[in-house]
Formats: C-alpha cells, sequence, structure tokens
C-alpha cells in the first residue's frame, strides 16, 4: 500500500472507469462518478481510493443490484461495530463524508489524524503488525481489521495495479512559474524564457490569457497548446473564464490560494477582459497593456487594480492545493526540493536550497534566512 493511492488528488475519468469494469452503477446510480470526482477533488483524496471502499464494503461496484441498505452504507462510512450513524446515510452523503472523514485523517491537529501511527505497532484479530506509512493507518482507522486491509490492497492492485500515482503539480509550482517570468522581465529580460516545454516570449506585452496559460502548462510539465488549453483556455479572458466556470474550477475568495486563478471581468471588463495568477497578500501576476501597473509582465496589486473587478477565482484540478511552501529569499522552491513529513518536520534538500540561495558549496546556513510556512 503507498500513500499516492490515498493522496494527492489524481484525475480519474470515473465514468470511463465504470464503463470499462461493465459497473451496473453507470445504470442505477448514473450521478456516482460525478459525486466521487467532485468529492475527490473537494478534500484532496485519490478517487480510486473511493471506488475500492465502494467495493470493499458494499461490492458496490460490480453487484448486479444494490439493496436500500447497501445504496444507504455505499462507503461504510458511520456505520460501525458500535455506534450507527445515521446523519452520513445516503449513497451521495456517504461518498462525500467518506471523503471528508479521510482529510481529516490526514491533518494534523485533527483528532483523527492518523500520523502518529506510523512505525508503530498495531494488534487486531489478534495479530500485530507494524503501521508502515499514513494510507495504512487510514485504512486501519477506517476499519481495523488487517483482513480489511488485506481486501483493500487486492482490490486497489485488481482495479489500478498498485502503481505508484505520479504527484500532481501544485498550485505553488504554477506561482513559481509565475514569479519567475514576471522576474525575468523586471530585470530587463525581453528576449524568451523556456520552462519546461513552454517558451515565453516576453515581448508579447498585454497578452494576460496566454500568459495564464503558459504558467499552467509549464507548471504541468505539459506542452504549450496541451490538454489544458483544450478544456480550459479560450483566446481572450472573458471566454476563459467562461470555460474555467463550465468546467466547474470556481472557487470562493476565503478558499483561493497562490497558484490558483483570479479573473478581472466584473464591470467594465472590455471586449477581451483580463486575467491572472493569483499569488498572496492581495497580489498577482498579470501579463498586462496598463501604463499604471506596467505594461508587461509584472505583479501588481488587487488596490491597484480595483476589488470591484474581480469576477472570481479558480482552480485547475490537475494541481494539487499547496498552501504549504518552502521560501527562499522571497521565491517558493519547486515542490520536488523538500518533503513534508507526518510528523510536522520539513526536509529539505540543501542542494536545491543552495542552488534557490545561489549559494556556492561550502555555504553557511546561518548566512540565509528560510521561511517555512504556510500561505494565507
Amino acid at each position: 500500500m503507498k500513500d499516492s493511492w490515498l493522496f494527492p488528488y489524481a484525475p480519474l475519468d470515473v465514468a470511463a472507469f465504470l464503463r470499462r469494469i461493465n459497473s451496473p452503477r453507470l445504470a442505477d446510480m448514473v450521478e456516482l462518478p460525478s459525486w466521487v470526482e467532485v468529492a475527490a477533488r473537494e478534500f484532496d483524496i485519490n478517487p480510486r481510493w473511493l471506488l475500492t471502499l465502494i467495493q470493499k464494503e458494499q461490492s458496490g461496484l460490480t453487484l448486479p443490484e444494490l439493496s436500500s441498505h447497501a445504496k444507504d452504507w455505499l462507503l461504510g462510512f458511520g456505520y460501525t461495530e458500535g455506534p450507527i450513524y445515521s446523519q452520513f446515510k445516503g449513497a451521495r452523503t456517504q461518498v462525500f463524508s467518506a471523503a471528508s472523514g479521510l482529510r481529516r485523517y490526514l491533518t494534523p491537529g485533527d483528532k483523527l489524524y492518523v500520523g502518529g501511527w506510523i512505525g508503530k505497532r498495531h494488534t487486531y484479530d489478534g495479530l500485530t503488525r507494524t503501521v508502515e506509512n499514513i494510507a495504512m493507518a487510514a485504512a486501519l482507522q477506517y476499519t481495523p481489521h488487517w483482513w480489511a486491509l488485506n481486501d483493500h490492497i487486492s482490490i486497489y492492485r485488481r482495479y489500478f495495479g498498485g502503481e505508484e500515482v505520479r504527484a500532481l503539480a501544485t498550485t505553488r509550482d504554477v506561482e513559481r512559474v509565475a514569479r519567475r517570468i514576471c522576474a525575468a522581465f523586471a530585470a530587463g529580460n525581453r528576449g524568451t524564457v523556456t520552462i519546461g516545454q513552454v517558451t515565453f516570449n516576453l515581448r508579447d506585452v498585454a497578452m494576460c490569457s496566454r500568459f495564464v496559460r503558459e504558467c499552467c502548462e509549464a507548471a504541468a510539465g505539459t506542452e504549450e497548446y496541451g490538454p489544458l488549453t483544450d478544456r480550459y483556455f479560450r483566446g481572450t479572458a472573458l471566454l476563459t473564464e467562461r470555460a474555467l466556470k463550465e468546467a466547474g474550477c470556481h472557487v470562493g475568495p476565503e478558499d483561493v490560494l497562490p497558484g490558483d486563478i483570479v479573473c478581472f471581468n466584473a464591470g467594465k471588463a472590455g471586449s477581451f477582459g483580463h486575467i491572472g495568477i493569483y499569488l498572496s497578500d492581495g497580489e498577482f501576476a498579470e501579463n498586462t497593456s496598463s501604463p499604471g501597473r506596467g505594461p508587461g509582465f509584472v505583479i501588481s496589486r488587487f488596490d491597484q487594480i480595483g476589488h470591484e473587478r474581480i469576477s472570481g477565482f479558480y482552480h485547475l484540478p490537475e494541481f494539487a492545493r499547496a498552501a504549504f511552501a518552502v521560501v527562499v529569499d522571497g521565491e517558493p522552491l519547486p515542490r520536488d526540493a523538500y518533503e513534508l513529513r507526518d510528523d510536522g518536520v520539513t526536509w529539505v534538500r540543501l542542494r536545491a536550497l543552495a542552488e534557490a540561495a545561489g549559494l556556492p558549496l561550502g555555504w553557511e546556513p546561518h548566512t540565509q534566512t528560510v521561511t517555512v510556512g504556510r500561505g494565507e
């Protein structure tokens, strides 16, 4: 069992998966794919784990017909060997409650957090074993039996091969790309900057939607005009925001994180509208024609453009929602440069730290300021 089986969110076409296994749920529970995808994205859980729970608890993916009881307790959440919690009854409620509960298992400080189980020995059914990782701990918190853990592993491997699910790029990766391009422009670069498979032309001033698209594509590691363009990006900021709304990407201002998208299409937005990358502390990255804030690839403040122009914030599900970042001299490190351990300790790879700070070999750690913390 691998942690990536449980989190972070990794996109899956659930309806296509159910078609592949000829699941009867496509006929009698047509909203199930949407419930699983939305709940998994909302709580940053791998949808494959939720599908595995449905099969483990009720044979709910393959049973020709589900009883009322099986539908009401589709994932077995709240139907314990002791009390039964009726507030979790109902198929849709089961999906969202299970995803929410699993997120609590993964959240340090929550009373249900299971990170402290790792490396410790637990006894169930008269058998004592060591809990190896947080996914294993979460499975045992969910159903405290070794046989249930074995069932979970068997089902997951049957359907998904037991492969390591590639970790998603994060919102912080998008933020890092946007800051890098704005810094290059501020330093006087009017040529090109290539990140991954994407080349930014710093002479193309005022192409705001292109800038946001390229930041996302560079962070995701895709080619230009690739799958993200097909799903979300159009020729103007106005049309891009419409596509983002239709794709269900809207998030409230209380949930926006650095690297999410911010649109400025309220009020007098003009024929094309405007769009940028949200940073933090009331700042955003943009490619603007405004002589006051730019023109060019700049970091601006909401009070400069006007809060009343903000028409929405949007999160692309291809990026894990990362509020946490390791920041060196104001620049977030790449996500693969550090490791967030379950015991609350953050390990930073020294070579990445040195490179980010421009330090030579033999650097003295106390000469640099390193901030480890969370976003807004």
